[in-house]
């Protein structure tokens, strides 16, 4: 990512800026344990001017009494994608 765009890369910071907003759905609640479906829409990278739009999905799990919890799931994420080569003279 920061190898300078003569040499055919993006050149920018490894750091990114995330965005997001989690959405839940509990579909299954038993005394100190819930099982959800979450969703997670977000915007990554900004501040490179690289905007990743991405979403996260995952059925998750979550105890009441402790409030801990964890999923396990898909990410999807949209990004460019360019067709040839560059030349010598870096086009």
């Amino acid at each position: 990512m920061q190898t300078p765009e003569s040499d055919g890369w993006f050149d920018v910071s490894p750091a990114r800026v995330l965005i997001a907003g989690e959405f839940e759905k509990r579909f299954l609640s038993a005394g100190n344990f819930q099982a959800l479906f979450e969703f997670i829409p977000s915007l990554i990278g900004m501040e490179s001017g690289m905007i990743i739009p991405t979403i996260f999905t995952m059925p998750g799990l979550r105890f009441s009494h402790t409030g801990f919890g964890f999923g396990l799931g898909l990410v999807l994420w949209g990004v460019r994608l360019a067709e040839g080569y560059f030349d010598e003279k870096g086009k």
